[in-house]
C-alpha cells in the first residue's frame, strides 16, 4: 500500500470513528436517500443514469468510510523475492 493509500485509509477511518464527523455521515445518509427518492419518479433516462451515478459514488463513499479499518488491518504481501528454506547457505 502506497503511503497516499494509508493516509487516505487512516482518515476514513477518523471520519468513520470522530464524533465531530458523524454529522458528515448522516449528510451522506440524508443525501442517498433523497437522491434515491427522487430516482423512482424520474421518467428521463438521462436524469435517471445521472441520479444512479450520485447515488453509487455516495454509496461507494460510505463503504470506503465503514471498510477502511478492515482495509489497513489487511495483511500485505512482503517485498522478499525468492525462496529461503532451511537448505539455504
Amino acid at each position: 500500500m502506497t503511503p497516499a493509500n494509508m493516509a487516505l485509509y487512516e482518515s476514513l477511518i477518523r471520519m468513520r470513528n470522530l464524533p465531530e464527523l458523524a454529522s458528515f455521515r448522516t449528510m451522506l445518509d440524508d443525501e442517498l436517500a433523497k437522491e434515491t427518492a427522487m430516482m423512482v419518479g424520474l421518467a428521463d433516462d438521462k436524469a435517471m443514469w445521472r441520479a444512479q451515478g450520485a447515488c453509487r459514488m455516495m454509496i461507494k463513499l460510505k463503504n470506503l468510510i465503514e471498510d477502511s479499518k478492515s482495509v489497513l488491518e489487511k495483511p500485505r504481501p512482503s517485498n522478499v523475492t525468492g525462496i529461503l528454506s532451511s537448505n539455504s547457505p
